[in-house]
């Protein structure tokens, strides 16, 4: 099998459905129940638990590699870099990269360590290797395999996809890595929200309530934004809403500008909406920056 062939990637976008469907239909099962809490070490050395010290109560996103191999990894490290650099400050505040060698008899720390330097060292992403039988156990696990045995154990042809989850919502899907590094962007910041609202309330509450200021697109291109001084945030802006937690939004939008040292005409939604509510404009919120490819990022 050709890794880049058009039947490739559309075999990788299947078994993502797939994979999606499985992850969102299985509530009852906890996460801890659902990953092996193998013992792993990271490129630096340092011993660590998959579930107890990677997972827990984190937003991550999950891919498969090898330094020994000559084609899928390489591009796939390489577009994972491109989504770093697009998710910026919220590395290591949202969500964390992990990157697991499905041959770990031949990638020691060391390798990894190497590995990831070579990719530019980036904080908030850890390789990880460890017991062959047990590193298996968790590929199985995430679904990260191919029914046919014989392709199955050709390292060559792993799965190129991303497995994108938050064990604080239980909220997991799955992804082809070579996506538009945008739209993985996207997906990772939807998924590692913390706020659970509906976007589809939150972008009509926005329309109503913020976009006279705002803009209709997060521009701060609002009819009142000339009035306005200092002017409106832009939340198209990606850089700028990266640099913002869901806590810092949650807190603006509940108690106003003046709580969080900004305008005191930003008003104080909570005591209108409901947490529900405000959990849905903050998802809306995070959708603004990565609705559309902009040239500027």
């Amino acid at each position: 099998m050709k890794v880049w062939g058009s039947a490739a990637l559309g075999g990788i976008f299947a078994v993502s459905a797939v994979l999606s469907l499985l992850f969102f239909s299985q509530p009852e099962q906890q996460p801890e129940e659902r990953f092996p809490n193998i013992r792993l070490k990271t490129q630096h050395g340092e011993p660590v638990r998959f579930y107890d010290d990677l997972v827990k109560d984190r937003a991550v996103a999950i891919n498969l590699m090898y330094t020994g191999c000559g084609d899928i990894c390489p591009a796939t490290t390489a577009a994972l870099a491109s989504v770093h650099e697009l998710l910026g400050p919220a590395m290591g505040r949202d969500v964390t990269f992990l990157s697991v060698s499905i041959d770990p008899a031949g990638d020691d720390p060391a390798n990894l360590r190497r590995y990831w330097e070579a990719f530019g060292a980036r904080p908030a992403w850890l390789f990880l290797t460890g017991n062959p039988a047990e590193v298996e156990r968790l590929r199985r696990a995430l679904g990260l395999y191919d029914p046919d045995p014989a392709i199955d154990a050709d390292l060559s042809q792993h799965s190129g996809s991303l497995v994108i989850g938050n064990d604080r919502s239980n909220r997991w899907i799955t992804v082809p890595a070579l996506m538009h590094a945008r739209e993985i962007a996207r997906t990772v910041r939807a998924v590692a929200t913390r706020p659970v609202g509906d976007p589809g309330r939150g972008r009509a509450d926005y329309a109503t309530y913020c976009a006279s200021c705002h803009g209709a697109r997060g521009d701060g291109d609002g009819p009142l934004s000339k009035l306005l001084d200092p002017k409106p945030i832009r939340h198209s802006d990606a850089r700028a809403m990266d640099r913002l937690s869901d806590d810092y939004l949650v807190r603006l939008l509940k108690e106003g500008g003046s709580a969080v040292g900004k305008s005191p005409l930003m008003a104080p939604w909570g005591k209108t909406f409901s947490d529900e509510r405000i959990a849905g404009l903050v998802a809306h919120l995070r959708t603004l920056a990565y609705k559309q490819t902009r040239s500027e990022k």
